[in-house]
């Protein structure tokens, strides 16, 4: 369970950013708060479409991938913000919230099937960790994210908030990314200790069956 902890985390984070930041400031800076309705209804409906499509993929390459790539597009919507800081276009706000969509059809259908494989003899206890460690990621996200603040007007990430605050944005990015980062590392050593235990057993009981 430990390892799968950044899975989770990194959706509460990316939520957290794109609800505070990008949704909360930069569609703000570009003009488009009469379109904030259809920008948050772009993650909600790439989810629905490809939470289809990625449990059949699931089925050819496994649940691993899929997963990697949702924690992948959770990093590149941080990162995007990273490396243009000053993005606000119609083209650039879409991306952002489509891939949140995309890491977001991961963590609804693929992850919970993940926990229901390695957890399988206590479902409930698994399914109420991935509301726990996502819940309180995004809390935690939500409270602290408003205090990394700078005075530096020079600097490219310190960025002022429409009530007059300036912010180093630089850091909510540097969060999601590293979690990202995390989850796809935990990923793999959970997967790894799955098969290790996967194997044992089935020794276990060769062994235990009478000849």
């Amino acid at each position: 369970m430990k390892y799968m902890i950044p899975l989770n985390a990194v959706f509460g984070f990316a939520a957290a950013f794109l609800t505070a930041y990008v949704a909360g400031q930069v569609v703000s800076r570009a003009d488009l708060d009469n379109y904030i309705g259809v920008f948050t209804a772009i993650p909600a409906g790439v989810a629905a479409i490809l939470s289809l499509v990625t449990g059949r993929v699931a089925k050819y390459t496994g649940k691993g991938p899929v997963l990697i790539g949702g924690a992948v597009a959770f990093a590149a919507l941080a990162g995007m913000f990273a490396i243009f800081p000053d993005g606000d276009s119609w083209a650039f706000l879409i991306t952002a919230f489509a891939l949140m969509g995309i890491g977001r059809s991961t963590f609804e259908g693929t992850l919970r099937a993940t926990f229901a494989d390695y957890f399988s003899n206590d479902l409930e206890g698994a399914f109420a960790n991935i509301i726990l460690q996502s819940g309180l990621s995004s809390a935690t996200a939500f409270f602290l994210f408003p205090h990394f603040l700078c005075d530096d007007d020079s600097a490219t990430y310190c960025v002022e908030y429409k009530d007059g605050s300036k912010h180093n944005v630089l850091v909510l990015e540097a969060v999601v990314i590293g979690t990202a980062l995390l989850a796809i590392l935990g990923y793999l050593m959970a997967s790894a200790l799955a098969r290790k235990e996967e194997q044992t057993e089935k020794l276990a009981k060769e062994f235990s069956d009478p000849v």
